[in-house]
């Protein structure tokens, strides 16, 4: 989905009728190769609704192949609504 980013993000926001912005960088790169220790109970646990969120996205578009995204109701089930 991402293997080309300048695509998916122009290809995204065209989709669900948002403003294309050019990103000249990537915005989620690290300048260190380790940012925190994940075995560390205290970053699980604020790790964790991150992860739970992800894979609720990924379980949506699994089961709803080419259809466009509903943000509003992905996020209300992102928050136990």
């Amino acid at each position: 989905m991402t293997e080309s980013y300048k695509d998916f993000t122009y290809s995204f926001c065209q989709d669900n009728s948002f403003s294309y912005v050019d990103q000249p960088k990537p915005l989620n790169k690290a300048k260190l190769k380790v940012l925190y220790d994940v075995h560390d109970p205290e970053i699980k646990e604020i790790v964790f609704p991150l992860v739970e969120a992800d894979l609720a996205l990924y379980e949506y578009i699994a089961q709803s192949p080419f259809k466009p995204i509903d943000f509003r109701s992905l996020r209300d089930t992102c928050q136990g609504r």
